[in-house]
């Protein structure tokens, strides 16, 4: 029931590296365990820290996960708005 770590394409591309039979190894393997969390109050600047450092938000209601947040996930919000 918690985050213990998060995995995405670059993750895999750098873990992978062409080597097909690094897909068979344990996804522990290739995943990141450096993960920000945030509450689901806390205002939008939060994020920018988290993104200048490379990484994206979980999103937590007291210790329940609700989601992440990506650059990509607040450039839609932003455009949503127009």
């Amino acid at each position: 029931g918690q985050v213990v770590g998060i995995i995405d394409e670059w993750d895999l591309l750098r873990h992978i590296g062409g080597e097909a039979d690094r897909f068979a190894l344990p996804v522990t393997e290739a995943m990141t365990r450096q993960v920000e969390f945030l509450d689901k109050r806390a205002p939008e600047s939060a994020l920018h820290a988290i993104f200048d450092r490379g990484l994206v938000a979980v999103i937590n209601d007291n210790d329940r996960f609700l989601g992440l947040i990506t650059r990509s996930d607040v450039l839609t919000a932003w455009r949503n708005r127009l």
